[in-house]
Formats: structure tokens, sequence, C-alpha cells
């Protein structure tokens, strides 16, 4: 449904084949915006971690620690008189974490990576305080990284392979037993999510969450928060959080340790490298100048070819809004 984008908030109203967002929070890309939607945004993880590529499938079933049941709930539910316990999937984790279901891995194999790109979908908490624009969608494509992990080392480093599309940027590991192992795996994911909006050249803060803010499965958790001058004030492009056994216990992920033989539940980690419409946020508004245009950031001008984002001189759609003169109603049939 197309309709009229806001351009940032200096020249508010403008027409602009970018991301058309007021529709009862859906979005959609066009020209220039849909480049940088697809820009590879996991490039810029580049030279840090080995990942195996992976594309999870966008229903799943309960056991992650999702509560697709809860009320209100953030969970799509797909029609039980014909899919049993079957949900669309919110968050690349949930297909990640399916992935490793029922299954143990050998303790010298770990640390297991993996990048994964999935579709997303989120209900959203309705509070008709942001019922438009980018920052609450209900659909979108995330990219992921997953591994399971017992150490991390130094010489386990090599290239990130690209995953296409990304929508978000999502990682998922998981590590040995033990909370010093989980607890470095969720140090080495927030690293990986400091370097991106580093490299974005954005102004951001790391908060460590109080317990009220966790969510149910998570041990601790790590939120990065990007300066957005539209909104005037901070906003969550990134999330990490340590789940220790949770979901492990309930989707029965084990490790078989090198002595014995025997089978220990595992720790999950899961992180958001980048939530991209988010970040397209935080960037359009920090990088907006006076004449409108928008200065693209060193680390995405490969990807768009060009230093800076401009007004077209011609957009052939125009928002004219529902409240138009309705069309006269036809006269009764005759009987």
């Amino acid at each position: 449904m197309p309709c009229e984008v806001e351009w940032a908030s200096v020249t508010r109203g403008s027409h602009q084949p970018t991301l058309q967002c007021p529709c009862s929070g859906l979005s959609l890309g066009s020209g220039w915006g849909s480049r940088l939607c697809r820009s590879p945004f996991p490039s810029l993880l580049t030279g840090l971690h080995p990942h195996d590529g992976a594309r999870p499938p966008p229903r799943s079933r309960e056991g992650c620690g999702m509560t697709p049941n809860a009320n209100p709930s953030q969970i799509y539910n797909i029609d039980p008189s014909r899919f049993e316990d079957l949900n669309l999937a919110g968050t690349a984790e949930v297909g990640l974490a399916g992935y490793f279901m029922d299954h143990s891995v050998a303790f010298r194999d770990l640390p297991i990576r993996m990048v994964c790109s999935s579709t997303c979908y989120r209900a959203e908490t309705h509070t008709g305080k942001e019922p438009w624009g980018l920052y609450r969608v209900h659909h979108f494509t995330k990219v992921g990284v997953a591994g399971k992990g017992r150490e991390l080392t130094p010489t386990a480093q090599g290239p990130l392979t690209p995953v296409p599309r990304p929508g978000q940027v999502e990682m998922f590991g998981v590590t040995g037993p033990g909370l010093e192992q989980s607890s470095q795996l969720l140090e080495e994911f927030l690293s990986l999510q400091m370097e991106i909006v580093t490299e974005l050249g954005l102004h951001f803060r790391v908060l460590d969450m109080p317990t009220q803010e966790l969510g149910l499965p998570a041990y601790r958790k790590f939120d990065i928060e990007a300066w957005m001058p539209g909104r005037g004030r901070f906003g969550e492009v990134t999330s990490a959080s340590n789940c220790t056994d949770f979901q492990s216990r309930r989707l029965h992920i084990m490790f078989q340790t090198e002595e014995a033989g025997e089978l220990q539940f595992a720790h999950t980690v899961n992180a958001t490298a980048c939530a991209v419409p988010r970040l397209l946020i935080a960037l359009l508004e920090s990088n907006q100048q006076e004449d409108g245009s928008v200065l693209v950031p060193p680390a995405l001008q490969p990807y768009l070819g060009t230093d800076r984002i401009t007004a077209p001189t011609h957009v052939p759609l125009r928002y004219i809004g529902p409240n138009q003169p309705q069309k006269p109603r036809l006269p009764p049939s005759p009987p």
C-alpha cells in the first residue's frame, strides 16, 4: 500500500521513493531505500569470526522461551485447526535453537557458529505512542549468527560469510556448561555489536539491563541504544542475552564430554547484531544536512555507490490519504 514518507526531521513532508511506512506499522522500500536495506551490513564483521550459512524456516513451535500464548502476545499464531502448535517466528533465534534441538555436540567440535537469514513476524504491543514509522514493524528479514561453543580462542578467527538482504543481524550461540564460558561468548557478541555501530559512526550507549527488563529466558542482557534526533532520545538497536541452560533444557541441547562421554546441558547466548530498520532511523536523522540530503557513512558507500543521498526531482506517487470524497452510491437495483 503506497504512502508518503516523511524525509527525516528537516524537510518533513517531501515525497521520497525510500521507505514508505505510515501504514499500520508496515514498511515498503524502493529506490535507494531498498538498496540501503539490502546493503550487506554483516560485511562489517568481516575478518572477525568464521560462520556456516543457515536459513531457518519462518514457522516454529514452542520451546525456546518465547510465549506465544501470553496475553498480549507478540507472536502470530497459525490457524490451530490446520496446524497445531505452529507459530510464525519472531526471531531467527527460534529456528537456530530448533536446529540443535534433541542433538548433542562433541566437545572437540566446539565452538560451532552459524550465520542465518530468516523472515520474522512480530505483532508488537500497540501502545499508541509509535503507531507509524520504522521503529516497530511487523515483518522484516533478519540475518543472524549462531554457534555452539566451549571456549573462544583467537586462533579460531576467520572471515564472516555474508548473507544477502538483511533486515536484522542476529547472533545465537551455544557453549559448554559453566557461566564463565557463556559469559565470555556474551562479551564476544557484544563487542561485535559495538563494532557495527562504531563503523556506522553512530552515537550510542551500552546498558547492562536490570532484572525487571530481562526476558523470561535471560540471565543477563546488554542493550545498545543509538541516538535518534527525530525521537529526541536513544532507541534500542541491538541486544544480547545470556540464557544459560533455560533454552537447552527445554529443547534438549546437549554436548558430550571428552573424558567420560557424558551428556550435559549446554548454555545458549543470543544477540541482535543490528536491527536494520532502527539503524536506518539513526543513520538518516543523524546524517541529514540542512538542504535535506543525507551523508552516507564510509562503511556503506561501496554498497550504495554514493556518499550522499539527495531528494529526487520527481516521484510518480502522491499520498492523498483515506479522507477523500466518496464515490456516489449507485441506486438500488429494482426488485
